[in-house]
């Protein structure tokens, strides 16, 4: 008997277990709730997406989204965009040429899954898009031998933080080119390419990798052929800076360009830039890294190897207001008066704060015939004063040194293509006498400047100092700038 009772719950004990069951429901309702609603406004996000993308004007340059059908319930998504290109950018006037027409654009149509992800995804993905962009009869009218009814495919996680991820796949091509009457203009193929990004946030990129395994163009009017293999972009850290300017790495390599048409055949091999820059209070500072491994003209080797690097240190308030002014004028117009003095003004405001562009290494070298290389500097010292039209003393605050190495049998090199390229039909024997008595002359002149610093083994070296507006030659005084500019 009292084993029986002692095993039965008190009604204490049952109205505490039914009170923390109570609590688990209602904690399980509010859950399931907040899921749902976190749902509902991920799906409104959608929405409110979609229209603010058709919202805008539809004849600006950019990608339009001409319509948009989305099923809240299963997530499906159809639409169709369309992408008008930047007046006489190099897409505009492929689309004009293949299209016949001034106002050329492109639409295609797309499918997407979008899920959302609720409670869960408040802590990071709150939302994943998967779909792809089909081969619309636009596409079909310039390149007809798609094969397979997508020619991209897309994967993008949309962060509650703003660091969305974003993949694409592109399909392969290979096939004919058609104009706006249907006739074939040409051909081209190119193997699947891929575009990879990452947002560290709304407004800055953390990264992205694009890579392109091989692309190739012929155009049959102007007998152009054109090949491009293993192109690979990489950017980091990059971040627009007051809309204008850029900041952050990029990584470009191309492993092979060549380009044939009828004025001749050009080949270069192993291209890479590396560029870097950032900013510090005012000051934006700029590096720049280009490396070729090799390049022909018409089957001819012009370089084995080249390499050239650059850094500058500008105002970036001042380079601003340049880029500003630039872009709302038509530079290769006459400028009117009003336009002249605007750019004017910017350009000296630049000045006054002083900067400079360094050469740190330019090389270049044919192995059989020597290299080229050396470094420069020229910069000016900030001078709330300076004005370009002023007088001569302003110009004390302006330095730079130069200094270079050349081979002689690489500029005799040079001189020969220069003289063969001026008279083709010339024979080696003449070519030779030409080239020995270009030489003399060069030699004889050479040897009479200050400039010229070392000239020993067929190595030349000259170098050039300024220094408060004097030139100066191995700490020897060559010119004085004032003096110079005096006489005229």
């Amino acid at each position: 008997m009292s084993a029986t009772s002692s095993s039965t719950p008190s009604p204490r004990h049952r109205r505490k277990a039914l009170l923390i069951l109570a609590l688990l429901l209602a904690l399980a309702v509010i859950v399931v709730g907040a899921n749902h609603q976190v749902h509902r406004a991920a799906e409104d996000q959608v929405e409110s997406t979609l229209q603010r993308w058709r919202d805008q004007p539809p004849d600006v340059p950019g990608v339009h989204l001409r319509w948009a059908d989305y099923d809240r319930d299963s997530g499906d998504l159809q639409y169709r965009i369309r992408y008008i290109p930047e007046e006489n950018s190099v897409p505009w006037q492929m689309l004009a040429d293949l299209q016949g027409t001034d106002s050329p654009t492109l639409e295609t149509s797309g499918t997407a899954q979008i899920t959302t992800r609720g409670l869960m995804g408040l802590l990071g993905t709150i939302a994943r898009v998967e779909g792809g962009l089909m081969v619309s009869d636009t596409w079909r009218s310039l390149l007809p031998d798609f094969e397979g009814d997508e020619w991209l495919r897309y994967h993008m996680n949309v962060d509650t933080r703003g660091r969305h991820h974003l993949a694409l796949a592109g399909r392969g091509y290979e096939g004919r080119i058609l104009d706006d009457r249907g006739e074939g203009t040409g051909e081209t193929a190119w193997q699947p390419w891929s575009l990879e990004a990452r947002l560290a946030s709304e407004d800055r990129l953390a990264d992205l990798d694009a890579s392109l395994p091989r692309l190739w163009l012929r155009e049959e009017n102007s007998a152009l052929d054109a090949l491009v293999e293993d192109l690979n972009l990489h950017l980091e850290d990059i971040t627009l800076d007051q809309g204008l300017t850029m900041i952050g790495a990029s990584a470009l390599s191309m492993q092979q360009l060549s380009v044939e048409d009828p004025g001749g055949t050009l080949v270069l091999r192993d291209m890479a830039l590396n560029w870097n820059n950032h900013r510090e209070d005012d000051r934006l500072r700029d590096w720049m890294d280009l490396s070729l491994g090799y390049m022909s003209l018409n089957g001819d080797r012009i370089l084995d190897q080249a390499r050239l690097q650059l850094n500058s240190d500008l105002s970036f308030e001042a380079l601003q207001d340049l880029m500003a002014v630039s872009d709302t004028l038509n530079l290769e117009d006459d400028l009117s008066l009003s336009e002249a003095k605007r750019l004017e003004q910017a350009m000296t405001s630049l000045l006054r704060r002083g900067g400079e562009i360094k050469l740190e290494r330019l090389s270049l070298t044919q192995e059989a015939h020597g290299t080229i290389e050396g470094h420069a500097t020229l910069g000016l010292d900030e001078n709330a004063e300076f004005n370009p039209g002023g007088g001569l003393h302003q110009w004390d605050t302006l330095y730079g040194d130069v200094r270079f190495t050349l081979d002689e049998p690489l500029i005799q090199a040079l001189m020969a293509r220069s003289i063969r390229a001026q008279w083709p039909h010339i024979n080696e024997a003449q070519l030779d006498k030409r080239v020995k008595a270009q030489w003399r002359e060069w030699s004889a002149i050479l040897g009479m400047m200050p400039f010229v610093t070392e000239w020993e083994d067929q190595r030349i070296t000259l170098a050039l100092e300024l220094e408060a507006g004097v030139l100066k030659a191995e700490g020897r005084q060559v010119m004085n700038l004032r003096d110079l500019m005096g006489m005229f």
